[in-house]
């Protein structure tokens, strides 16, 4: 599938040898014009290194990006800092900006130090461009045990013409509420201010990267930025239009994310309906995606709906769990408090799919949420057992 970039970008990726594996570690975002740039954060209390220069420089406008994996630069104390502003210096050389205009993001083993002389040669050697070969390297540079890059493209119309959104993601494991092990760089030619763009960005954050989850686990990394560049025209009288664009590429990514969750053989949609309010749904939502008693049992393609209403019970908040019904698919398996009759078969053969969808009606209200989470296989474990060997 060819993706577009908005207009004014243009991205790559270089092996510099910074993993295990021979492929692109190191990547680069440019920006011909300086970006309006928001950006969201972990709120893991070891916050990487990373993490903390992002915050330092995303009130500037933004002429770059650069992105390493193979390396977290976390809990790497005031050398993790430096070795990071030495990169930048490197990347602002070689692109003619400030430092203070370039955000780092950095994924990988936690606690191990950057390689600043790979990624200084990397930065030397990165060949940008707009087609899609080097969308497909910047994509594949930020990847660590994701299986394959994730890249999202949407086209819209402005008064002035047409202007792209463009989403870049990685993330397959510590994947949790709050985002976790996430790094997602979302490019768009649109002209906005940067208070609208980060109000948007982060309302649309809680129903896309802060409703899924892998396995519950929180990364001390996870970064999403929005860069807009103006090139395109504006989109005042269309915010809305502008908003539902993008919330929807941010939703895709974060769909793709949870696909390739580590080991993971299903896509699992949770679907609460009818709530008392908003909160109440994502709350039962989330419960029910970060259960791994769930997980395992889609896994194992069993229709356990009682680790379904476990889970859902134990969200804190208020709600009536008389009225509540469960389906599997299409089956309705639980209601009013009791079991329902079900054909075991039919049931096995909608958990045999790759994607499949729980709905929780509550039948007490109008408000509604959903969450994706995937399956906890056999796999799973064994590429977290020996992560850093």
């Amino acid at each position: 599938m060819q993706h577009v970039l908005p207009e004014g970008y243009s991205v790559g990726g270089y092996c510099a040898g910074l993993k295990k594996w021979e492929k692109e570690d190191v990547g680069i975002i440019l920006s011909e014009t300086p970006a309006t740039t928001a950006g969201i954060f972990t709120v893991n209390k070891f916050q990487a290194a990373p993490v903390y220069i992002c915050k330092e420089h995303i009130d500037n406008n933004i002429c770059a990006v650069l992105a390493n994996s193979g390396c977290a630069n976390a809990c790497t104390g005031t050398e993790g800092y430096e070795n990071a502003f030495s990169t930048l210096r490197q990347a602002a050389r070689r692109f003619a900006v400030q430092s203070s205009q370039i955000l780092p993001a950095s994924t990988g083993v936690i606690g191990k130090q950057l390689e600043v002389t790979k990624i200084n040669r990397a930065i030397e050697k990165v060949e940008t461009g707009f087609i899609e070969k080097h969308l497909q390297a910047f994509a594949r540079s930020i990847m660590t045990t994701d299986t394959f890059p994730k890249i999202v493209s949407r086209q819209l119309s402005l008064k002035k013409g047409p202007a792209t959104i463009t989403a870049f993601s990685k993330g397959a494991g510590m994947i949790a509420p709050n985002m976790a092990t996430m790094l997602v760089f979302i490019l768009t030619d649109v002209d906005i201010k940067k208070s609208l763009l980060h109000q948007m960005l982060s309302q649309a954050a809680d129903s896309t990267y802060h409703s899924i989850s892998v396995d519950g686990d929180m990364s001390t990394n996870d970064s999403v930025f929005c860069l807009a560049n103006g090139r395109a025209g504006s989109i005042k009288g269309k915010e809305d239009y502008f908003y539902e664009q993008l919330k929807g590429v941010m939703e895709e990514s974060a769909r793709l994310i949870v696909k390739d969750g580590e080991g993971a053989t299903k896509l699992i949609t949770v679907e609460v309906k009818s709530a008392p309010s908003k909160e109440v749904a994502h709350g039962i939502a989330m419960k029910v995606a970060r259960s791994n008693l769930v997980k395992t049992a889609f896994f194992g393609e069993d229709a356990n709906w009682g680790r379904i209403i476990s889970a859902a019970g134990s969200y804190e908040g208020d709600f009536d769990p008389r009225p509540m019904e469960v389906y599997i698919g299409p089956h309705l398996l639980f209601k009013n408090l009791v079991p329902l009759d079900f054909d075991e078969e039919k049931v096995t053969r909608t958990l045999q799919e790759d994607e499949i969808t729980v709905c929780i009606d509550l039948n007490q209200g109008e408000a509604g949420a959903r969450a994706w989470t995937c399956d906890f296989s056999y796999e799973y474990v064994r590429i977290n057992a020996d992560y850093r060997t």
